[in-house]
């Protein structure tokens, strides 16, 4: 339902059952709130608590009542147009049935929004390679350009990390020349421990190990570069091509003569 532009509020319920106090008392703060004023209600996931989409911020949050009053977690605006771009992409190029099936468990469960950590951006020497690895004249999809331009302002917000575990058959290049960084998940901007979505980069010429976890898995690819799986054959997607990593599959990626970047989302509920 599109957001209405009244000083109104629209209010799902489960059946006939009744707001809460509390959901009553908290539609009331957000009336008095000056950024919430224009919204709709999209959502009541539970007795007391709401989901608001306010208008005039352009940002999605929930809003719960404790004792002490509402407690909002704001999705930020940037992080929301990355999210919102991703799964235009996925919904366009994935076509691998059961990776069909995860990206809709992700979509669905990223209704409910999470906490939202307040800590700064950190980088590597590698995210250097960043700058060519996005440059506009490598993407001539629409909404391929709108997910890189969409990764591109969210980027220094990003926490990156040289990943721990196993260096099986890594290029000897591996430790500094590439990098993970979480954007929803334990560790990301948007906490949470249902599910993962991220990106990896590698510079040219770096091959990343053989690794594996529980998760199913879909791969969006965003460069040249190739991947494996098991012992397969490598194989190349290309710009705007998606895979599927089932369950504690083995795989591995490596990069060519330029920068490897990729997004992962990751089914854990």
């Amino acid at each position: 339902m599109d957001p209405i532009p009244e000083l109104n509020l629209l209010i799902f319920t489960r059946g006939n059952v009744p707001l809460s106090p509390s959901a009553k008392a908290l539609m009331v703060h957000l009336k008095r709130q000056p950024n919430a004023l224009h919204g709709a209600l999209i959502g009541r996931p539970a007795a007391g608590a709401l989901l608001f989409y306010g208008l005039a911020k352009q940002t999605v949050f929930r809003a719960s009542m404790n004792n002490r009053g509402p407690i909002m977690m704001m999705r930020p605006k940037l992080l929301q147009n990355f999210l919102d771009a991703t799964f235009v992409v996925a919904d366009r190029f994935v076509t691998d049935h059961h990776s069909k099936l995860s990206v809709s468990r992700i979509w669905a469960a990223l209704q409910t929004h999470s906490e939202i950590s307040e800590g700064a951006g950190t980088g590597l020497p590698v995210c250097s390679q960043l700058g060519d690895a996005t440059k506009p004249s490598l993407f001539q999809d629409p909404e391929l350009c709108r997910l890189i331009d969409a990764f591109v302002a969210l980027e220094p917000a990003l926490s990156w990390r040289v990943p721990d575990g196993s260096r099986l058959h890594a290029s000897t290049n591996f430790e500094h020349s590439h990098a993970n960084t979480v954007i929803v998940g334990p560790s990301g901007i948007e906490r949470r421990d249902d599910l993962l979505i991220g990106v990896s980069l590698l510079a040219s010429n770096v091959r990343y190990p053989d690794h594996s976890h529980p998760p199913e898995e879909t791969y969006l690819v965003l460069s040249d570069g190739s991947f494996r799986q098991k012992n397969g054959a490598w194989f190349t997607p290309g710009i705007g091509g998606t895979f599927y990593n089932s369950p504690g599959i083995v795989h591995a990626m490596r990069s060519g003569d330029s920068p490897l970047l990729a997004v992962w989302l990751l089914w854990a509920g």
